[in-house]
């Protein structure tokens, strides 16, 4: 396995690891708000998947920069 690849798979889990955490406190502060649990985990889901799909964007723009 080349290092390009490691490099990338921990870029990803990192990535996949922070959208998770800023979904559970998007969560956490809609149920402290007193929202149904349901809808806590409908707006923790849609915040998952905003954060998600940020990041993936983030790195692909930041290694269409790099050289190849």
């Amino acid at each position: 396995m080349s290092l390009a690849l490691i490099v990338a798979f921990l870029a990803l889990a990192v990535t996949l690891l922070c959208a998770a955490l800023l979904a559970a406190l998007a969560g956490l502060l809609q149920r402290l708000d007193g929202a149904s649990l349901p809808l806590a985990m409908r707006e923790a889901l849609l915040a998952f998947f905003i954060m998600f799909a940020t990041g993936i964007a983030a790195l692909a723009l930041l290694t269409s920069w790099m050289p190849r």
